[in-house]
């Protein structure tokens, strides 16, 4: 009986340890989907190939801690603020994105503003045909 004890809790410690993990993962590829999807406002289809990496035939962003080096400069993450390489910042309250007087809003995995829509199918950002051009 103790044997079978030990067992059902070690598959509940596993079962919770891998669940935590996928949950872990899910929140910083979904960094990732955000900053590509309302902050990052260049055109291109990015290929999420993990939590610090996409790629698209435009160039490559890593993410490194709070810092997003793109093919346009380094955006940084300070609290609820991207700060952009020109400057600017882009103010994030809740799912709206703010910036130059502009909002992109999330509405769970499309990004809709002015011009600015992305679509994220989990590994892929989408890009909409009528997006800034570079």
């Amino acid at each position: 009986m103790l044997a079978g004890l030990r067992f059902v809790l070690e598959s509940f410690y596993m079962k919770t340890i891998i669940i935590l993990l996928m949950m872990v993962a899910g929140v910083w590829a979904g960094e990732m989907e955000d900053f590509i999807g309302a902050v990052y406002q260049k055109r291109g289809t990015w290929n999420i190939t993990s939590s610090e990496n996409a790629l698209s035939d435009k160039g490559c962003i890593r993410r490194v801690g709070e810092n997003y080096f793109t093919p346009h400069g380094v955006y940084r993450k300070i609290g609820n603020t991207y700060t952009t390489p020109d400057g600017d910042s882009v103010v994030t309250t809740g799912s709206t994105y703010l910036y130059r007087g502009e909002a992109v809003v999330s509405t769970g995995s499309t990004y809709l503003g002015s011009g600015k829509n992305k679509v994220s199918t989990g590994s892929t950002v989408l890009d909409s045909e009528d997006s800034d051009s570079e």
